[in-house]
């Protein structure tokens, strides 16, 4: 995605200008700081926990692929999968945090690149001998990342690759990939693969650590930036994440498998869990808006974004409530598989889809909105 460089608006003059320059009603500013300025340390906050949980069901991660290894069996090889599933579903919770210009949105090529092509990574049917695990290349982090070239179409690094280690190529309707402990054990290239695993997961691990120092309190770090800039920044911050995860992030992972009818444009294609990742996504934008996140609870005094939107625009602030609800009520309504759900002959499912995106639209624009009643529409520059 081609970045973009924002104008900063420093002094309340400058904001001020803005406001009276835009349609509609404004906050004031000046008049609702101290509301203004409590809603970014909560949005901090949100960030400090996501990532911090992010970073722990990683490490969790980690710790069972040393434990498979130690012990490797079919037990053990389960509670990796679920481990990995874990993980990745807490950093899906993530996506309406990464905002232009965050430590996220520097590292989130690295950690989930998709949709990734599976013959690159390990053997596929038909192609015995194919991908890292059975190439001589070396399994260092600056090789890695060196091969890493998403825009090229090479996935090497993240939880889609970890993904394929550990569920196999997944060209099934009955559920996810069917790779077996025994890979890593028997089967040939089952010491590189093995190898491959350990690195990827640890490399993440550091990837995730890297985002939770970033937001880590009490230190001279990027959550300390970012309470300190002028506020209409920070919230402009805030707004770019939504709008982004509403547009470009789950509209492309709903609209691209939408179109192909092709479950390998799935983001989760080996472990069928797409809807999963879909409905955390979903999930942290309400968090976002609301105040929570997973290992925190907003204390009652605390007033959300969404109530600050309610200062200047009590009815706009309504109806993206009321459109946040439905559309992630809806998605979880839905009990089908999404490779099924995507088929070109699944005309129940597509629509069911096609509702979803019509809705991250509306939210889109609602978002929008609300980012101009509050001054924090800044101005795009070359």
């Amino acid at each position: 995605m081609n970045r973009r460089h924002w104008l900063a608006f420093s002094s309340s003059a400058a904001l001020g200008t803005l406001l009276s320059s835009c349609g509609g009603k404004k906050l004031d500013p000046a008049q609702h700081e101290e509301a203004i300025k409590a809603v970014i340390l909560q949005h901090a906050d949100i960030c400090t926990s996501a990532f911090r949980n992010a970073w722990q069901k990683g490490d969790l991660l980690r710790s069972r692929v040393d434990l498979f290894f130690r012990g490797p069996t079919q037990a053990n090889y389960t509670a990796i999968r679920d481990a990995w599933t874990d993980a990745f579903l807490a950093y899906a919770r993530t996506e309406a945090l990464r905002a232009t210009g965050t430590p996220s949105d520097a590292l989130h090529t690295r950690l989930q690149s998709w949709p990734l092509d599976p013959a690159q990574i390990d053997s596929v049917p038909g192609k015995l001998r194919t991908g890292l695990v059975h190439s001589t290349q070396s399994f260092g982090e600056p090789t890695l990342a060196a091969a890493h070239q998403p825009r090229d179409g090479r996935i090497v690094l993240g939880y889609h690759p970890i993904e394929c280690l550990l569920f196999g190529d997944d060209s099934f309707d009955d559920g996810p990939g069917h790779r077996m402990f025994l890979d890593y054990t028997r089967t040939p290239g089952h010491a590189r693969r093995g190898q491959l695993l350990k690195v990827l997961t640890q490399i993440l691990v550091a990837d995730l650590k890297k985002l939770a120092d970033a937001w880590t309190t009490g230190r001279d770090n990027y959550r300390s930036q970012f309470i300190a800039q002028p506020p209409q920044n920070a919230l402009a911050t805030i707004f770019n994440g939504l709008r982004q995860a509403t547009g470009t992030a789950l509209g492309g992972k709903l609209a691209r498998p939408l179109e192909s009818g092709d479950q390998k444009d799935e983001v989760c294609n080996q472990s069928d869990t797409t809807h999963q990742a879909i409905s955390e996504a979903l999930l942290g934008i309400q968090d976002t808006l609301t105040g929570n996140a997973p290992g925190r609870t907003p204390e009652g005094s605390e007033k959300p974004l969404l109530d600050l939107i309610a200062l200047a625009q009590p009815k706009l602030a309504q109806s993206l409530r009321s459109e946040v609800t439905a559309t992630l009520s809806e998605w979880q309504a839905l009990t089908d598989p999404f490779d099924q759900r995507i088929k070109k002959n699944n005309n129940e499912g597509r629509a069911a889809i096609q509702r979803t995106i019509d809705r991250l639209e509306k939210q889109e624009s609602l978002l929008n909105k609300a980012a101009k009643a509050l001054g924090a529409d800044p101005v795009a520059v070359a």
